[in-house]
């Protein structure tokens, strides 16, 4: 046998199994994902990752994104460390609210991988829908005469602001410029972007118009 038919050979069982696996079941109803959840220049799900959407779903668009590797493992997408500590949830009067960001690993000042990257999927979204129900875009000053969004925000979101409520603020016309240039010409930028304090207002008041956040 050649080389290359031995490993065809040995490849046929894993080839079979990845074409013929299901897409795990949404815990939340049926509503279906339009693509896989990837975020151009920032992340992209393995093949065998399921892109679940929050069938009742809060807001209008989706900031953490859960993605589950089988029936019993989500992760979220941006990673949701400490999210229980900034939203007053661990400390908050709900106690069942808090109970699963615990167990999640979400009322830590320093996130476990381990833990945070293997919830369930339905606990997963769970969590994404009560993050998104307190979710408020602002501005925060980093100490060094600088500022930043807060939460922070993929460029994606940054030019479907541009291209909506943004598309004729002069305050960021620069900036939704170069995204626009960027996602055109399908580059990245290498570094963190810098906002300045009327960008980082203007942005913040658009992402939360595009997210329906009133």
């Amino acid at each position: 046998m050649s080389r290359l038919l031995y490993m065809l050979t040995a490849l046929a069982p894993m080839l079979l199994l990845t074409a013929c696996s299901e897409p795990v079941e949404n815990p939340t109803g049926s509503c279906e994902a339009d693509g896989n959840g990837a975020r151009a220049c920032y992340h992209s799900p393995d093949s065998g990752d399921t892109y679940l959407l929050d069938c009742e779903a809060p807001l209008d668009r989706d900031l953490w994104r859960v993605f589950a590797v089988d029936e019993d493992t989500a992760y979220m997408i941006p990673r949701p460390d400490t999210m229980g500590i900034q939203l007053g949830i661990c400390d908050g009067d709900d106690s069942d609210l808090a109970s699963l960001f615990d167990a999640n690993g979400l009322c830590t000042e320093i996130g476990d991988p381990d833990i945070i990257n293997a919830m369930t999927p339905a606990d997963a979204l769970a969590i994404s829908h009560a993050m998104h129900e307190r979710l408020i875009f602002g501005v925060v000053e980093n100490g060094d005469d600088s500022v930043s969004l807060s939460p922070w925000a993929p460029d994606d979101e940054l030019l479907h602001a541009c291209e909506g409520p943004l598309a004729d603020d002069d305050r960021v016309s620069q900036l939704c410029d170069e995204l626009a240039e960027l996602d055109a010409a399908a580059e990245c930028v290498d570094v963190g972007r810098t906002l300045g304090l009327d960008e980082a207002t203007a942005m913040a008041e658009g992402l939360n118009a595009t997210f329906g956040i009133e």
